[in-house]
């Protein structure tokens, strides 16, 4: 028996894609992924994610990806001195930070955002596996890479580790490559895409 697809309203691809174009502005070098969540049981932590060179995302096909249940997209920030408006901070089901392995370890995350002047985060449980993102609304845009250290020595200032499976920082403070040419920031699934797993959390990690 074949799935029902979610029909979506002119309004409410409109709000979606005005929301897109607000915060994740940077096209090239997507990356793309099937939407495994739910078959054979697989979660989504089996997806094997990878890059898109080919081409440059357009505001629709960028729109017809996120609201498609049967793939998955991410982008990344971005480069040569370009601005962003958003920060973003990742921690895995299997991470010291989480709330499975430990009942503050949120708390020492939002002290150290506290710490560096921000309101609040919104929290969005990234899939069915379980893990979280925590997305930071910056009053103003700022270069990409000047985010990237105040969001990565904040965090170390807090004493909080940073490294894949534990915490992770995006956009991330990155090196030039050989030949100076300009190496990519790292990329992330974006947030709430139809059947992905991924829902909006209240301040209680409650969906």
């Amino acid at each position: 028996m074949k799935k029902n697809k979610k029909k979506f309203s002119n309004t409410e691809l409109n709000q979606v894609a005005a929301g897109l174009s607000r915060y994740f502005s940077h096209k090239w070098d997507f990356i793309e992924g099937k939407n495994t969540e739910g078959r054979r049981g697989r979660k989504n932590k089996d997806r094997e994610w990878s890059t898109n060179r080919e081409f440059k995302l357009d505001d629709v096909t960028l729109l017809k990806r996120f609201v498609s249940t049967k793939y998955l997209v991410g982008l990344r920030f971005k480069t040569a001195h370009r601005l962003t408006n958003y920060l973003m901070l990742d921690i895995d089901i299997t991470s010291r930070y989480h709330p499975d392995k430990d009942p503050n370890g949120i708390d020492k995350i939002t002290a150290a955002i506290e710490a560096m002047g921000m309101a609040m985060a919104v929290y969005v449980k990234s899939s069915d596996s379980g893990g979280l993102h925590l997305f930071l609304a910056l009053s103003r845009h700022m270069p990409v890479f000047t985010a990237a250290c105040w969001l990565e020595i904040s965090m170390r200032t807090a004493g909080l580790e940073i490294r894949d499976g534990q915490l992770e920082l995006f956009p991330n403070t990155k090196k030039y490559k050989e030949g100076k040419q300009w190496s990519l920031y790292n990329a992330h699934n974006l947030p709430l895409q139809p059947e992905s797993g991924s829902l909006l959390l209240d301040d209680e990690l409650e969906v």
